[in-house]
């Protein structure tokens, strides 16, 4: 009986636990990502209209190689 009830309890802890990592992970991933062939030099008024758009609550611009 206490074997059935600690398998109970763990199984509710990392059900638990696998919830929050989700969220985390998600939180942290793009929603959207902009992105070009070439240098993308110009990109504050994009950023600027990115911002002005219903619904968008941050954004960052960050680069990345190949």
């Amino acid at each position: 009986m206490l074997g059935v009830t600690v398998l109970i309890l763990v199984i509710a802890v990392m059900t638990g636990f696998d919830r929050e990592l989700r969220s985390e992970v998600i939180d942290f991933d793009a929603h959207i990502l902009v992105t070009s062939e070439d240098v993308f030099h110009e990109w504050r008024p994009d950023q600027g209209q990115i911002d002005k758009t219903p619904g968008v609550v941050a954004t960052a611009h960050f680069v990345q190689d190949r």
